[in-house]
């Protein structure tokens, strides 16, 4: 195995080492144990990176459909909100009345 000199904030020498290593270990496994060992290996990380795809794929799914819940939820909030300021207010007491009255005739 080569060393390189390895910048862990940088994606691309990550992934360049990653590559690296992972080549090393898959010709040092195949040298090793054998095609037959090597075939499995692959079809076993396939399936595995498979698998996470779908799973990263349904939780995104899920997170973007709640969001559309939360910003659906949100705007039915505002939207009530806006009607019941525009609606008089049935269940006002004399008092705010008076007070609703008396702000009235100081802005007028």
């Amino acid at each position: 195995m080569k060393l390189l000199e390895i910048d862990l904030k940088n994606k691309n020498d990550k992934k360049t080492n990653l590559s690296v290593t992972f080549s090393d270990l898959l010709d040092n496994i195949n040298n090793t144990y054998g095609s037959v060992f090597m075939d499995e290996l692959m079809t076993r990380i396939e399936v595995t990176i498979n698998e996470f795809n779908t799973e990263m794929s349904s939780m995104f799914d899920q997170l973007k459909n709640r969001e559309e819940d939360r910003q659906n939820m949100l705007k039915m909030i505002r939207s009530n909100k806006t009607t019941s300021l525009n609606k008089p207010n049935e269940t006002v007491s004399e008092w705010e009345q008076k007070l609703e009255t008396i702000e009235q005739s100081n802005k007028g």
